[in-house]
């Protein structure tokens, strides 16, 4: 078979070009759909979801560096655990060592708040992926040994070719076949982390502008009353 000509070349070239910028304009009338059913036709968010977020109020109120949060972000899930809500996501890498060299004690105070997570009931953490390596990243074996495969799910979120996001993966391919993502498995556990009309693995449309309720870590980790996180 001889080479392809200058013309079958071009054909070729002009068909990757429409294909790629057939993609995009699914993509742009994709967005445009879901801007006009959130404008003419918006659901509200569930009223029982509280996102609790790492804002700067929170990073300016803690002297150590994210790495040795431990009491910090054990007293938050204590006390989040406190108002016993129905299910808890931890969206925050745990950490991949022992930390009670640099300050006794560290170890003990995240242990004590994951395990008030767990004891409320639906409790699940991120597993983080090294960018380097592509594998899981290794979490202490103390915390390791208290959340299990069952309560850890993979924090990636997929995108489309454009860099952005507009669905969720429910599994990440193995050589064993499979692990849930952290979408998956809180969608999996009442759906506490997903809007409640997400029955697939593409957002719902109509519930792309829902707002669920927030608070601050930093108040979270300060509050002496669990009643402040209580799910409504």
């Amino acid at each position: 078979m001889g080479e392809p000509d200058d013309s079958s070349a071009a054909a070729l070239r002009a068909f990757a070009v429409a294909a790629i910028a057939a993609t995009y304009l699914d993509y742009t009338l994709l967005d445009w759909e879901w801007r006009l059913l959130r404008k003419f036709d918006p659901r509200p968010a569930p009223d029982d979801i509280l996102i609790v977020g790492i804002d700067p109020a929170t990073v300016n109120s803690i002297p150590e560096p994210p790495a040795l949060w431990h009491a910090s972000l054990g007293r938050a899930l204590t006390r989040i655990a406190a108002a016993k809500p129905r299910a808890i996501g931890l969206d925050f890498p745990l950490p991949e060592r022992s930390y009670d060299a640099i300050h006794a004690g560290l170890d003990n105070a995240l242990f004590a708040g994951l395990a008030a997570a767990a004891r409320n009931g639906p409790f699940v953490a991120v597993l983080s992926i090294d960018a380097r390596t592509r594998a899981a990243r290794r979490i202490h074996p103390p915390y390791l040994a208290l959340l299990g495969d069952s309560r850890l799910g993979i924090g990636l979120l997929a995108r489309d070719a454009d860099g952005v996001t507009r669905q969720f993966s429910l599994l990440v391919p193995t050589e064993d076949g499979g692990y849930p993502t952290l979408a998956a498995t809180t969608r999996w556990g009442r759906r506490f982390a997903t809007c409640r009309c997400a029955k697939s693995s593409t957002w719902t449309p109509r519930c792309s502008n829902a707002r669920c309720a927030t608070a601050s870590f930093w108040s979270a980790k300060r509050s002496h009353s669990p009643i402040a996180f209580r799910c409504r």
